[in-house]
């Protein structure tokens, strides 16, 4: 028992070093009536051929979206989904994780790779119309 949670530890331990984790950080200024600040958090974990992304986008100190997605390889199958969700109004830097949020769209997509031959199918999806 001590050997298979010996093998097991370092299993984990290495596969946790072989996944990459990083972000990015970016800002702008909007020039007009009012100077509007925006900014974006962007964090991807990846361990090959699968890759998890979070973007996070502010405009000041209010959260104004958020994204998800997925992207993998499966032999010459790709895949990607993601999800855009929007927050509850008026919801400020400190509550991003307290607030609900409301699903705004997302998309799934497929291409096989076939030789020269591509063939890929893209599903958008969005809330009904009421």
């Amino acid at each position: 028992m001590r050997g298979f949670l010996a093998v097991l530890l370092v299993s984990v331990g290495v596969s946790a070093l072989a996944m990459d984790l990083n972000g990015s950080w970016s800002s702008s200024l909007t020039f007009g009536q009012a100077v509007l600040p925006a900014n974006t958090f962007t964090l991807r974990l990846s361990a090959n051929p699968w890759e998890i992304q979070g973007v996070w986008s502010f405009q000041g100190l209010a959260l104004i979206g958020q994204s998800f997605t997925f992207h993998s390889e499966l032999g010459p199958l790709r895949l990607g989904v993601g999800a855009n969700f929007k927050p509850a109004v008026g919801m400020n830097f400190g509550q991003v994780l307290s607030q609900n949020m409301s699903w705004s769209g997302g998309f799934a997509s497929f291409e096989l790779r076939l030789g020269n031959l591509i063939l890929s199918l893209t599903l958008a999806f969005g809330p009904a119309e009421r």
